[in-house]
C-alpha cells in the first residue's frame, strides 16, 4: 500500500498469500483526515507486477454528537405528584446509541421549606438500547415519586431525555427539548382539567358557529346561481 506522497507500506499477507491485512492508524488510533492511497500487487511466484495501482479514498468526516427528539409527553404538563409519565424518544448516532437518561431538576415554589434539586441524572433501563444501535425507539414510564419522593404541590419538575453514544475515546450526550411540569394538590387538578374541557368546549361551539354560517351563506349563493341560470319565458 502506497499513501499519497508517503513510503510504501507492505500489508500482512494471510492464507497463502491470497488474503492480506493491514492496520491504519498504529496502535489502534483512528484515522483523523482524509486519506487516499494506492495498492500495488506483485506475483509472488513469477514476479509478475500488476500495473497500473488501484487508487482508493478514504474519507475521513466529523464526528457529531447524538440526536434525540423527545416525542412523548409533546407539550409541558399539569399534574399531581402521583403521575405516571409515558415518555417516548428517538434518536440515532453514527458510532450507535449506548445510554439514555432521564435528566431533570426540580424548583421548589411550595411552602414546604425544602430546598430545590439541581440537575439529576436517572439512567433509563431499556432493552432498544443493548445492540448500541445506530437508530432506537425508547418507550417507557418515569414515576415522579419513585425518583423524587418528596414533591410537593407548588413544585416544578423540568426534564429532558438525554442519549449518550459508543465513541471510544470520549462519548458524546446530546439533550432533548426541556419539558416542564407543574405540580398541583388533586382539587387543582380537577379544576384545571375542569376548565381545560370548558375552553375546548367554546372551541367547539365557535368552529360548529363558523360552518353554520358557511353553510347558510354557500345555500344563498346556490339559490342565486340557480334564479341567474333559469331560463325567461318570452
Amino acid at each position: 500500500m502506497v499513501p499519497d506522497s508517503e513510503q510504501a507500506i507492505p500489508f500482512v499477507l494471510q492464507k497463502g498469500g491470497r488474503a492480506a491485512h493491514l492496520t491504519l492508524g498504529g496502535s489502534g488510533e483512528p484515522l483523523t483526515k482524509t486519506l487516499r492511497y494506492s495498492v500495488r500487487l506483485q506475483d509472488g511466484e513469477h514476479g509478475f507486477a500488476y500495473s497500473p495501482p488501484a487508487q482508493y479514498t478514504i474519507q475521513v468526516v466529523t464526528d457529531r454528537a447524538p440526536r434525540v427528539v423527545l416525542e412523548s409527553p409533546a407539550r409541558d404538563l399539569t399534574a399531581t405528584r402521583q403521575k405516571v409519565l409515558d415518555i417516548r424518544a428517538t434518536g440515532n448516532d453514527d458510532y450507535g446509541l449506548a445510554s439514555a437518561q432521564i435528566v431533570y431538576s426540580v424548583l421548589n415554589q411550595s411552602t414546604t421549606g425544602k430546598g430545590s434539586i439541581p440537575e439529576t441524572s436517572l439512567p433509563i433501563k431499556t432493552d432498544a438500547l443493548k445492540d448500541q444501535p445506530l437508530d432506537g425507539s425508547l418507550a417507557f414510564k418515569w414515576s415522579l415519586l419513585d425518583s423524587i419522593p418528596d414533591l410537593s404541590p407548588g413544585d416544578v419538575v423540568h426534564y429532558s431525555v438525554a442519549l449518550t453514544d459508543k465513541r471510544p475515546d470520549k462519548p458524546s450526550t446530546t439533550w432533548s427539548e426541556m419539558r416542564r411540569i407543574s405540580i398541583v394538590t388533586p382539587a387543582e387538578y380537577v379544576d384545571y382539567v375542569a376548565k381545560q374541557r370548558a375552553r375546548l368546549l367554546t372551541q367547539i361551539r365557535e368552529l360548529q358557529a363558523v360552518e353554520k354560517k358557511a353553510a347558510a351563506n354557500l345555500e344563498e349563493e346556490l339559490k342565486t346561481l340557480d334564479g341567474q341560470s333559469t331560463p325567461k319565458d318570452d
